[in-house]
């Protein structure tokens, strides 16, 4: 309900109806009641004195164009009438720009030309080719964790390597390449850990000692086969091939007893003519 204008304190009161932002108001309302009036008036072919005298009267016409100290701007607003002639203030519905309606023209793109940094990875091709090389063999461990995220590793090298120009033919060449460089790699650990194997059985036997240096190496043994076969080469260590690298690296132990047989014998005939 409206308050009673005559609870209202009138110091209080004065403040506000001498605000410029009230009269503006009061102003526009009175306008808009005469200007309704006028219009009803004219609609029925009666025009009084009061409009006659405000179409003529210059002084009335000038207080009519004076400018408001507060100038506040109510876009968002206007004016309607109800059915019972009285005004009030409703919002206006804000349309915003549509997609069509945005300025690509000046997007700011030419400001990064000329003052942002261009990220070239050309000059790295090489390093970059190496990573994607090294996360190739690592996508193919027997280590999941290890092998999930180096296949991921490995997708993104890839991207970055076809964003600079690599084909997608150069890079499976370099997939290739990684592989087969990562077989012959697990052939040598394999020679060199049967050459461990069969030294440790010879000088230490089964005992307590080489027990634990035995089972770490057929650890390693189990490991490099599972890894040949992730490479592709499932059937390459198979019994007899792991046979024949036990008599090859035999062999190599057994050349390297003699020479060195030959080197404690030459050393002990030298030691006598000496002496």
């Amino acid at each position: 309900m409206p308050r009673d204008i005559s609870t209202i304190d009138p110091e209080k009161l004065s403040d506000v109806t001498q605000n410029a932002y009230y009269k503006k108001l009061q102003k526009e309302l009175k306008d808009k009641q005469s200007a309704h009036k006028l219009d009803h008036r004219r609609a029925k072919g009666i025009e009084t004195e009061e409009s006659n005298t405000i179409s003529e009267d210059p002084v009335k016409k000038a207080s009519a164009t004076l400018s408001i100290e507060d100038k506040v701007s109510l876009r968002s607003f206007k004016w309607t009438q109800d059915k019972k002639g009285e005004f009030e203030l409703k919002p206006t519905q804000i349309t915003l720009n549509a997609p069509s309606d945005i300025d690509l023209e000046h997007d700011a793109s030419h400001i990064l030309k000329i003052f942002g940094q261009k990220i070239d990875f050309t000059s790295k091709m090489t390093q970059l080719k190496q990573s994607f090389m090294h996360a190739a063999v690592q996508s193919r461990s027997h280590q999941f964790f290890l092998s999930k995220f180096a296949q991921f590793k490995m997708g993104l090298l890839g991207q970055l390597l076809s964003a600079i120009g690599v084909s997608p033919t150069e890079l499976e060449t370099l997939s290739k390449k990684a592989i087969q460089g990562a077989v012959q790699e697990n052939i040598r650990q394999m020679a060199e850990n049967i050459y461990n194997l069969e030294l440790t059985e010879l000088l230490y036997g089964n005992s307590r000692k080489a027990k634990r240096s035995l089972a770490m190496l057929r650890q390693i043994e189990k490991q490099l086969i599972t890894q040949m076969a992730l490479f592709g080469k499932r059937d390459y260590w198979s019994k007899p091939r792991l046979l024949e690298e036990r008599i090859t690296q035999c062999k190599k132990i057994e050349e390297e007893f003699q020479k060195e047989r030959d080197d404690l014998a030459y050393s002990l005939m030298f030691g006598a003519q000496m002496g």
